[in-house]
């Protein structure tokens, strides 16, 4: 997944919970009066897991990696895939690393 795809699945995130937001700063007893509200505020939050969690699997995707390492696969072909794989990765895991840091601070 490229950045800009990775800053567009942010951005669709973003107007996610801004809608969610809006439907959860009714009191709970309006919110659940309408069943629209509900079914909206579900699904929005559904959609915001299922987006981190695409945003996410391109780190577990790096545990393919970890396998050839351990498993010790085919070396001149696996070490070429490690080689071009970890160096699309290692940005990926400072943004990463760097992001969780900034939620951590913030609490």
């Amino acid at each position: 997944m490229s950045h800009d795809l990775i800053l567009k699945k942010l951005e669709q995130m973003k107007v996610l919970l801004s809608e969610l937001n809006q439907l959860l700063v009714l009191p709970f007893s309006e919110f659940k009066k309408v069943f629209t509200n509900i079914r909206s505020a579900e699904r929005n939050f559904q959609l915001i897991v299922e987006i981190a969690s695409d945003i996410n699997a391109q780190f577990v995707k790096s545990s393919n990696l970890r396998n050839i390492l351990i498993h010790e696969y085919d070396f001149d072909e696996d070490n070429f895939i490690f080689y071009n794989s970890a160096k699309e990765f290692i940005p990926l895991y400072d943004s990463y690393i760097e992001s969780i840091k900034s939620y951590i601070k913030s609490k």
